[in-house]
């Protein structure tokens, strides 16, 4: 009789315990894909206020160069830059889409958040090599105009402010990026 009450309370035990691990369970992923979402959500809305800018730099070119004669090259290597770059922050964003915690298993949101990053980080190195040739044409340019010297200052100062702004873009979208996998590995 002792053992039969042993071994009932024993049962009941462990199914209280597996209900308590599952609870436990529920609750971590609850948390995890609270994360995700979290940072999906921060990426898209970096990835949208990118849009603004680079949409308003055709208009911004457009309106330097009715006052310098830009160089057919220049023209055309700062088309190809906008266009790469606009076609990149589309593809971040259809990509960042993609990561669904609620629909997708946790080795189909690793790879959605690997493809992610991958895409940021090509995006970064062809972006940087695609912005080496315009900008070496304008500053030429520029450098031809009679008040070359204050425009070329005022060229390097934006190119510096313009590489820091960018350097810590670069961060808090990698970091972002870092925040979904770590949420990943916690899962």
């Amino acid at each position: 009789m002792e053992l039969d009450n042993l071994k009932d309370t024993w049962r009941e035990l462990d199914e209280r315990l597996d209900r308590l691990d599952r609870r436990i369970d529920t609750l971590t992923a609850s948390v995890v894909s609270r994360r995700i979402v979290t940072s999906r959500e921060r990426l898209q809305r970096i990835n949208r206020l990118l849009l603004v800018p680079l949409s308003a730099m055709p208009l911004a070119f457009a309106n330097l160069f009715r006052y310098v004669e830009p160089p057919a090259a220049l023209a055309v290597s700062l088309g190809i830059f906008l266009l790469a770059m606009f076609v990149r922050q589309i593809l971040l964003l259809v990509l960042i889409e993609r990561i669904r915690p609620e629909r997708q298993t946790v080795r189909e949101l690793g790879r959605a958040v690997l493809r992610l990053r991958r895409c940021f980080l090509w995006g970064v190195v062809v972006g940087i090599a695609l912005a080496i040739p315009p900008l070496g044409l304008l500053a030429w340019r520029l450098s031809q105009l009679a008040e070359a010297e204050f425009v070329l200052w005022g060229f390097a100062t934006g190119l510096v402010c313009g590489i820091a702004l960018g350097v810590q873009l670069f961060l808090r979208i990698y970091s972002e990026i870092e925040t979904l996998r770590d949420a990943l590995r916690d899962e």
